[in-house]
């Protein structure tokens, strides 16, 4: 079941707040941090800067995974709700000269999702784009967007990047997307080359052995499931590059699976197992997909989020403690190409890498490498 957020109206000093009010659910709770709202151990709720570029945060993150009661917030005559309810047009014909700076904003962060569009980024990178700069402009929503300058990011960092703990992946991510914003939208270079940045991080991937990705596909006894998961392993697949799989990039006559328009637009190709040729046959036999191969419970692209689900189930079920996801599955391909003698430049080329240096962290990772490393303490005859 479907879980409620309920909207209303709150004071914190004299700015006016959003709460959200939820049943505790860790899905809610790391979509409300996303998008930046904050904790109140004093009244034990979700609060945000009521505004614009929140409520559509909001709506868009929030919910789109939960229903949004909004009955609350009107009973409060709050300032009218503009999020992806089709009120937004009540804000673009207001008087008001607040009202009309925000709409401006709204207007240019419209013109962004167009430019990417139109640079053919793909879906994801224009949705994490759009949702962080909509964070940045809410956390400095007290200054007009063109009079933000190098110091303004500076603090934002500090006072919202570095004070929440974020990861530096997240901070780059959101560095970038300011700086494009204002390179291309505002024609103004903000200079952000000084800006104090966290050392990257190197994190290794988390490895499932042969036996626990066999354990995990045996505990399915849904095809489709066991189909899906059988691709993303046996192809080393990325989750966008799963859920965009068509019928006819399945090449049985040359077994060989055409990965279209993956990471930075590059199509490559990936050698078809004949076990997996197998299992995909039985499965379009039964359920006859008609362009995606896996398509979603109302046609089109099946979601990555409902395929993690179905991987933390098999998790669950097959006994396994790790931090996995669908992903897993492709680092784990890598991994086990590697220990079985594969060259990491034919790895490089079927994961679709463009660096090597991306490949190479599956050597860091592989067993049989740290098998054949013998330890000094060993010579030591203890």
């Amino acid at each position: 079941m479907q879980s409620s957020i309920t909207l209303s109206n709150m004071k914190r000093g004299a700015e006016s707040q959003i709460r959200l009010d939820f049943p505790y659910d860790l899905q809610l709770i790391k979509a409300a941090k996303y998008i930046g709202c904050r904790w109140s151990q004093e009244l034990t709720t979700w609060y945000i800067t009521n505004n614009p570029v929140n409520q559509e945060l909001i709506s868009k993150h929030l919910g789109a995974i939960a229903r949004i009661d909004l009955k609350q917030l009107e009973q409060d005559n709050e300032p009218i709700w503009t999020g992806s309810y089709g009120m937004k047009e009540r804000i673009r014909n207001s008087s008001d000269p607040k009202r009309i700076i925000e709409t401006e904003l709204l207007t240019r962060i419209d013109d962004f999702e167009k430019y990417m569009k139109s640079r053919r980024y793909s879906v994801h990178s224009i949705k994490t784009y759009l949702t962080l700069i909509k964070v940045f402009f809410s956390h400095c929503n007290s200054k007009p967007y063109e009079r933000i300058t190098n110091e303004d990011v500076a603090m934002f960092n500090g006072e919202y990047i570095l004070m929440r703990g974020y990861s530096s992946s997240y901070q780059r991510q959101m560095i970038s997307a300011i700086k494009l914003f204002y390179a291309r939208i505002l024609n103004h270079k903000l200079q952000l080359r000084d800006l104090k940045r966290p050392l990257r991080e190197h994190k290794l991937p988390v490895i499932l052995s042969e036996q626990e990705v066999r354990e995990l596909i045996e505990t399915l006894s849904n095809l489709k499931h066991r189909a899906l998961l059988s691709t993303v392993y046996a192809c080393g697949l990325r989750v966008s590059e799963a859920s965009s799989l068509t019928v006819r990039d399945i090449d049985s006559s040359r077994m060989l699976v055409n990965i279209r328009n993956g990471k930075g637009g590059k199509d490559r190709y990936v050698n078809l197992p004949n076990s997996l040729l197998y299992i995909l046959r039985a499965y379009f036999k039964k359920y006859r997909p008609q362009h995606y191969l896996f398509d979603g419970q109302h046609g089109g692209k099946y979601s990555a989020r409902s395929m993690n689900a179905i991987l933390k189930r098999c998790l669950i079920r097959a006994g396994i403690n790790k931090a996995a996801s669908m992903h897993t599955l492709r680092h784990s391909y890598a991994t086990h190409l590697l220990e079985a003698g594969v060259d990491l430049r034919y790895i490089q080329e079927l994961l679709g890498h463009k660096s090597s240096k991306t490949t190479e962290i599956y050597a860091h990772v592989s067993k049989q490498a740290m098998i054949d490393i013998k330890s000094p303490f060993e010579k030591l005859g203890l």
